[in-house]
């Protein structure tokens, strides 16, 4: 860390003119995070594990490179990749005209971005987003290395894909949580959530938060079905993706169909605390979770509703730690 510390505080003095901290392509704070999918089912969560100063943020991954540190300018035009060789390379500045090219070492496959498109459509099971920016990249390599990447303002990146011997694999946004807003946008209602999230020591914390609000922002009522007298259930996942508890354990709800009406403007909060324990009722052991809190209602005039879930996921970490004599 020592020598990236000072590769980073060079650059902090190269460019000390920033002096403020707002970003657009970069929008990630430390309890956001932002879910990929790929063609093969398997997800990768971009999370920021790290912050170096105002600008410099280590993501858990960023355009399939783990533990990877980005720095954006003020009003986040510019976004560098810090390289393996220790140097900050400009990414890609959204200011610039479409055909700008950068070089820059993402890996061994891929070493020149070019800034393509600007305000273009793109649809992700996220939503669908306009003023879309697209990257390409190009390298030595045949079947390896970054093919394109997508960028939204406010919302960051929202799909990537890479060369592969089986051909290109597209990793897409399917959830996020940045600045208090989650995505997807949920048609007809407004989400919104207050889950606690981040490291917690056992010996002092013995249950966490999860609440969600949805709101009704239109001028009609809306109607949520419940198959059940169950509204809402938490649920708490372990590092390898196992639940370990949910609310709903050991709980009895009538079997019997509900439907809630939210007037217009009219917010309804589901959501409790879950204890921090397993099934058998032992204290959880170190380690990193996740706390999701999902609605268990739909809407009977959507087409396709009960695909659509009122969900939010936060991370846990979770350690045990004694204050020293």
């Amino acid at each position: 860390m020592k020598g990236i510390a000072k590769s980073l505080v060079a650059f902090v003095a190269a460019t000390a003119s920033f002096a403020s901290w707002s970003n657009d392509y970069v929008p990630h704070n430390e309890s956001d995070y932002s879910t990929f999918k790929n063609s093969y089912n398997q997800t990768t969560t971009l999370e920021v594990k790290e912050q170096y100063g105002s600008h410099w943020k280590k993501y858990s991954n960023y355009l399939g490179k783990e533990s990877q540190w980005i720095w954006s300018s003020q009003n986040s035009q510019q976004v560098y990749w810090f390289s393996d060789s220790g140097v900050a390379e400009l990414l890609v500045d959204f200011d610039d005209p479409v055909g700008t090219e950068y070089q820059v070492s993402i890996d061994a496959c891929s070493d020149t971005a070019k800034l393509v498109n600007k305000r273009s459509l793109l649809s992700t099971p996220a939503g669908h987003f306009s003023d879309v920016s697209m990257l390409t990249f190009s390298g030595a390599c045949a079947d390896a290395g970054l093919l394109n990447a997508w960028f939204v303002p406010k919302v960051g990146l929202v799909q990537w894909q890479e060369q592969s011997i089986a051909g290109p694999v597209t990793f897409s946004l399917v959830d996020a949580k940045i600045n208090g807003i989650q995505y997807p946008v949920m048609r007809g209602l407004q989400i919104s959530s207050q889950m606690e999230s981040g490291s917690f020591n056992l010996n002092k914390k013995d249950r966490v938060a999860a609440f969600i609000d949805l709101t009704n922002p239109t001028s009609n009522a809306f109607d949520l079905t419940f198959n059940s007298g169950q509204r809402f259930d938490i649920e708490l996942y372990n590092e390898h993706g196992e639940m370990v508890n949910c609310w709903s354990d050991n709980r009895v709800f009538i079997q019997m169909m509900q439907t809630i009406s939210l007037n217009p403007g009219e917010t309804q909060r589901f959501g409790d605390y879950i204890e921090l324990r397993d099934f058998s009722g032992e204290r959880l052991d170190e380690g990193a979770y996740k706390l999701r809190i999902e609605v268990k209602g739909y809407s009977q005039n959507t087409v396709n509703a009960k695909a659509i879930m009122y969900a939010v996921e936060v991370p846990l970490f979770l350690e045990i730690t004694t204050a020293a004599k």
